[in-house]
């Protein structure tokens, strides 16, 4: 990297499996300013079957800065160590909010600035192939974002994150518990193709802040790269357990009613599982957004998740709707997710509450308590409802009559 002069395209391979550590005491980084580069490109490439590791080793920047038309292109890497610096500019004007946010990033160890060059601003780092070790946070602020840009459009435009991210430009074709792959995804500084970013467990990972030299910063703690719950109120559920947790976090949450605290919380389930009945049903006092992978791939297998509700009825619910501290909407939000076992209960036609009928049917949808307080209960988009066959018995008649249907 010394010797590259502007307009050249310098490209530096790294052996099948080799493990590049920036702590090696061999490996001397100098000071940011000392190379810039303002045409031309660096690549990085690792081999396409056993990639590379470079670990960064919370080593605050390269020797190299790359500024106007320069780009950099990182291939077939894994990458760790990258260090955080804290920044506040995730500032939402119409709440009068600025949420804190604690980051690491591959921009700051390579030194990039990012360059409006006229009409059109250079994305300067392309990455192909590549998975980054990152804290919680990091993870948490990318499948919120992906999630909350599926919802539809009056849920969605409310959200603090989508006020300052209005069109990612991605294709999610995984999402999990502790990471999210993006096929393809743009942003303002970058252009990725088969991107991950991956939480290591908390016995993994230690991260540290950015100095001002080459030298680490200190120890931060893994509450510290945790997400900011005022700001992403984001989870993700693989096993009924993680799902029963993060819903009575959000509970909690809500009691207690944080300044800035959002109106919306949204569960991403990504696999198929039944809802054991819960020792309480579960308070929600917003719009609580239960939603399948945010997969865009397609055809994929993976777009919905199949909810089980077969051990929930009238008389032991899920979710019981509840006055909010403040006025706001309060419902249960579905979206792309297949429900089965819902339970058959017979319905109350007038408002008296010794009044019975003998017409029984789960459209009700019994496993959120029922409440004559909330216009609404449960809200769908994209979902599939596998109903008892009176049900479907009942809405079938009512399709095949059209309009008519009414009378």
């Amino acid at each position: 990297v010394r010797n590259l002069q502007e307009g050249e395209n310098l490209i530096i391979l790294l052996y099948p499996g080799q493990v590049l550590n920036m702590d090696n005491p061999n490996i001397t980084l100098t000071p940011v300013n000392l190379y810039t580069i303002y045409t031309g490109s660096l690549t990085i490439q690792g081999d396409p079957v056993d990639w590379a590791h470079i670990n960064y080793a919370y080593r605050s920047s390269f020797s190299t800065k790359l500024e106007g038309s320069t780009r950099l292109y990182l291939n077939n890497l894994y990458m760790s160590g990258v260090c955080y610096r804290y920044s506040d500019y995730f500032r939402i004007p119409a709440q009068n909010a600025t949420y804190g946010y604690m980051s690491n990033s591959q921009f700051r160890f390579f030194n990039l600035r990012t360059a409006n060059t006229g009409l059109t601003q250079v994305q300067q780092m392309v990455l192909h192939n590549v998975t980054a070790d990152t804290g919680p946070n990091e993870v948490t602020a990318w499948q919120y974002l992906f999630a909350t840009y599926a919802l539809p459009e009056d849920l969605r435009s409310a959200m603090p994150l989508f006020q300052l991210f209005p069109n990612p430009k991605a294709l999610v074709t995984r999402v999990a518990y502790d990471s999210v792959t993006m096929q393809q995804a743009s942003t303002s500084a970058t252009i990725s193709y088969n991107r991950t970013l991956y939480a290591p467990p908390a016995e993994q990972y230690f991260p540290q802040l950015c100095n001002n030299d080459t030298v680490p910063g200190p120890l931060l703690s893994r509450q510290e790269v945790q997400p900011d719950r005022t700001f992403l109120t984001h989870w993700v559920a693989d096993t009924p357990a993680r799902l029963a947790a993060s819903l009575f976090e959000i509970e909690r949450l809500w009691e207690r009613n944080l300044p800035g605290l959002q109106d919306h919380m949204v569960m991403q389930v990504i696999k198929n599982m039944s809802i054991p009945t819960p020792p309480r049903p579960i308070n929600i006092t917003g719009i609580a957004i239960a939603t399948g992978p945010t997969i865009d791939v397609p055809g994929s297998q993976e777009r919905t998740v199949v909810f089980d509700l077969s051990q929930l009825n009238r008389t032991t619910p899920f979710m019981a709707p509840q006055l909010p501290p403040q006025p706001r909407a309060v419902y249960l939000m579905a979206q792309r997710l297949v429900f089965t076992g819902l339970a058959l209960d017979t319905l109350n036609w007038t408002s008296q509450p010794n009044a019975s009928s003998t017409y029984a049917s789960a459209l009700p949808i019994w496993a959120v308590k029922q409440d004559t307080r909330f216009k609404t209960h449960v809200r769908f988009h994209e979902c599939t409802l596998v109903l008892p066959q009176p049900d479907y018995a009942a809405l079938l008649s009512a399709a095949v009559r059209g309009e008519a249907w009414r009378s």
